[in-house]
């Protein structure tokens, strides 16, 4: 399900680069419907237990097209914080993960928080003057955040590994991973992919709702035997916000053009 989501996210961005590069033929003179959007918004999930993330963000946009433009494609930048508990980290090496016959191995947290500064790439579809869909994800970015103490579970029997006494776990001190990069599912870091609808309230103020796929990342100080350093948990979540048009006069022009 995750491999066809990646595809489906790749071929929306080729589709979308090869639009951009039909329309530099376009007259420079035509008029670009525009948009420019900063927002807030916060998002909620469960597995196992609660999960949920606190986030602003700035956008742009560009109409695709010479006349009738009814998708626009541009960027971003996000802030986001995100909260959880009682987590178990998987080993991020699917390589090193089929070594263990049992399964990957993981490594247990009491408490996390992350805080996420990334840029991204968005695709907007136009459906009619204040309702737009918002496809986007993530490009890469940095991680805040402080270290944590993992316990390490591990699906073999060795020693080495595992005590086999749960109240003595093996304790791996770990820190996120500093930097995002979005490679599909090689991934580094903290990585998000959205999809929401965005209505307008107002010719300032809409909301927004929709749905996240969040990618979190922690790296181990010390190499793990048989696991690298990386461990990574992938969480869905619900979302809701406000938007603010920044560009609130000029889309109201752009739209009457």
């Amino acid at each position: 399900m995750l491999n066809f989501m990646w595809k489906n996210i790749a071929v929306v961005f080729l589709m979308m680069f090869m639009c951009v590069g039909a329309n530099a033929q376009v007259n420079k003179n035509h008029l670009k419907r525009k948009y420019a959007e900063v927002g807030t918004y916060g998002g909620v999930g469960y597995y196992g237990n609660a999960h949920y993330a606190f986030g602003v963000n700035m956008q742009y946009t560009w109409g695709i097209g010479s006349k009738k433009q009814h998708s626009n494609i541009g960027a971003g930048v996000r802030m986001q914080s995100f909260f959880t508990k009682d987590r178990y980290y998987k080993t991020s090496s699917v390589e090193l993960a089929q070594l263990n016959r049992g399964g990957a191995d993981t490594l247990f947290f009491n408490k996390i928080q992350n805080n996420t500064l990334n840029i991204y790439l968005t695709f907007q579809i136009h459906i009619k003057r204040g309702a737009d869909i918002y496809f986007n994800t993530d490009i890469g970015g940095i991680n805040f955040g402080g270290r944590k103490n993992g316990n390490f579970v591990s699906y073999e029997t060795n020693p080495d590994f595992f005590t086999g006494n749960p109240n003595f776990p093996v304790v791996y001190s770990t820190q996120p991973y500093a930097f995002n990069l979005n490679l599909a599912n090689n991934s580094y870091g903290t990585i998000m992919s959205e999809v929401y609808g965005s209505f307008s309230i107002t010719e300032l103020l809409g909301w927004r709702i929709g749905a996240q796929y969040y990618r979190n990342e922690y790296v181990t100080v010390q190499e793990v035997p048989y696991n690298g350093k990386r461990f990574s948990q992938n969480n869905w979540m619900a979302t809701v916000g406000l938007t603010f048009n920044v560009r609130q006069h000029r889309t109201i022009y752009d739209d009457l053009r």
